[in-house]
């Protein structure tokens, strides 16, 4: 008995062992048409029946499993149906409209009972209009594939404009690879994104190149999880609004969902992003004229009250030219950012956070709350910074006459930071409240200022190295007088550095309740100090510290 199942929806079947059973050939999905055939020879009966069942039993298996969940990684048993866009007539040619044969490959996902990939091969491919792309779908651009942006807004995003989506129930499970995503500014210079995403769970974003972006954002990721971008490269950008007012976009934002920040759907309620991962990607300049390197490589700029991003890792990515700062953390919670390279940026890293007089201290109901805000939880350790303009790590916490907010839980480990220019006079770190904070086993050189904290309490200052800093290894202050004398700065641990060649005073302590100074090494000319403790600091220790006098420095 031949046993034949003709159709493009066979994946499902690919662990029955029936040896009998054949498969039709490849065939072009905009022709084929479903043919059930069953060929029978009455002799063999039993053995069709009982693949029937075993068939039937699959399927409801699966079904109960993709129903459990949705956008879960789509199993090996479940196979994709795999369409180049040239079969739906798109050219590749840079003149012909190649929006509609795209868009009619990802509409495919949503009536497809099996994932779908896409293939798009090398050629350019001229965009009149937003892609739109949908669930279970693996989007590939093959070496030399170009998406030509040739209209006035976003390249593609995951979703319906206006629909609602709710939670992480959007449009996920979508995987993007390959390819220039050209922002073609020259010719469509209003503002944009290239790739937009919201509402969806488990996203991957790999190998591609955006190049020319107009004010926004290369990915805008809102309320979305399991999102992992890697091995991409974002080259270029250029503020065109007319106040040039966008000096903080950033190349890859990761945000809350507000109407304001991302508007192509809803619900528009501030979820928070999670578990999101950048890797071993570059960012930079393209060399287009007219443009720059990025304000900003990865980061937001806006939040909603008692709403955090958390869970962010942030790996192995080189910034390069950054006009801005390298990566901005704007109020979240669990954040690694660790053995990334941050070369000639006007700054290395900043940990934003809300003041409470802006439109990120509001409710998701618009309600202003008037409370600043900070985020936690963040390591940044095992990075290399050279020749950075400005700070190359800047935190900054908020007060206010009803609410202290201090950034807390702050691990700086095993960083390299070389040869910050100076110009602008600014320390190597600053944090300015800040509470349970560890500063341990970095090596700062050719700084202005090693490190200034403010407001600080709960802090370890451990076996880091300072050489050739133009004035203070560490300045301890209270820079605000409404706030000086209150026991804001308290419980300073400085133990086991080693300073050289410090151009002012190796460590100062100010306004300071409980301190200890313990086991440093501070080499100095005669006329510099190695400690100052003013009359405002108490409760301390100075033991086991060992002074080196270089009459020739």
């Amino acid at each position: 008995m031949d046993l034949v199942i003709e159709g493009h929806e066979i994946g499902i079947f690919a662990q029955i062992d029936c040896s009998k059973m054949t498969y039709p050939e490849k065939r072009n999905i905009f022709q084929m048409k479903k043919i059930h055939r069953f060929k029978q020879v009455p002799k063999k009966v039993p053995l069709i029946i009982a693949c029937f069942v075993l068939i039937v039993l699959v399927i409801i298996k699966g079904i109960i499993s993709l129903n459990n969940n949705e956008y879960s990684p789509v199993s090996k048993t479940v196979s994709e149906s795999v369409i180049n866009v040239k079969d739906a007539g798109a050219k590749g040619d840079q003149r012909s409209d190649d929006t509609k044969p795209i868009q009619k490959t990802l509409d495919l996902a949503k009536t497809s009972s099996t994932p779908i990939k896409i293939v798009i091969p090398k050629g350019t491919y001229k965009l009149t209009s937003t892609l739109r792309i949908y669930k279970n779908t693996h989007l590939v651009l093959e070496e030399g594939a170009e998406l030509l942006r040739s209209h006035d807004n976003t390249i593609m995003v995951n979703g319906d404009a206006g629909a609602m989506y709710t939670d992480y129930n959007g449009h996920g499970n979508i995987t993007i690879e390959g390819g220039i995503w050209n922002g073609n500014i020259k010719n469509y210079p209003d503002p944009f994104n290239a790739i937009g995403i919201a509402r969806g769970k488990n996203i991957t974003i790999r190998n591609i190149e955006v190049r020319d972006v107009a004010s926004d954002h290369a990915i805008d990721i809102n309320a979305s999880e399991q999102v992992v971008i890697e091995n991409s490269k974002f080259l270029g950008f250029k503020d065109t609004t007319p106040d040039h007012s966008r000096f903080y976009s950033e190349a890859i934002q990761i945000s809350e969902h507000t109407k304001l920040g991302f508007s192509q759907y809803g619900v528009y309620d501030g979820t928070p992003s999670k578990n999101v991962t950048i890797r071993n990607s570059y960012f930079g300049a393209s060399g287009t004229k007219g443009t720059t390197a990025w304000p900003v490589g990865i980061g937001n700029h806006g939040s909603v009250h008692n709403k955090f991003s958390t869970n962010i890792m942030i790996q192995d990515n080189t910034f390069e030219g950054i006009t801005f700062v390298g990566i901005r953390n704007f109020k979240w919670k669990d954040t690694t950012i660790e053995n990334n390279t941050f070369l000639n940026n006007n700054r290395g890293i900043a940990l934003s956070n809300p003041d409470g007089k802006g439109e990120s201290s509001k409710t998701s109901n618009g309600i202003q709350t008037g409370l600043p805000q900070s985020g936690s939880n963040t390591t940044i350790s095992n990075n290399i910074f050279q020749n950075t303009r400005r700070e190359n790590i800047y935190g900054e916490g908020w007060p206010s006459p009803t609410n202290v907010a201090k950034i807390e839980s702050l691990i700086i480990s095993k960083n390299v930071f070389n040869n910050q220019l100076g110009g602008n006079q600014k320390p190597n770190i600053y944090l300015n409240w800040i509470d349970g904070v560890t500063i341990s086993n970095n090596r700062i050189s050719n700084a202005y200022r090693g490190i200034y904290l403010g407001f600080a309490s709960n802090v370890t200052i451990s076996d880091n190295t300072f050489e050739n800093i133009g004035t203070d290894g560490l300045l301890v202050d209270e820079p605000d007088l409404k706030y000086q004398h209150k026991g804001y700065t308290n419980n300073i641990k400085i133990r086991h550095n080693t300073l050289s060649e410090i151009g002012r005073i190796g460590l100062y302590i100010q306004y300071t309740k409980g301190f200890s100074i313990i086991e440093n090494e501070i080499t100095t000319s005669a006329e510099k100090n190695s400690f100052h403790v003013d009359n405002y600091s108490e409760n301390g220790e100075i033991k086991d510290n060992t002074i080196i006098t270089n009459i020739h420095q």
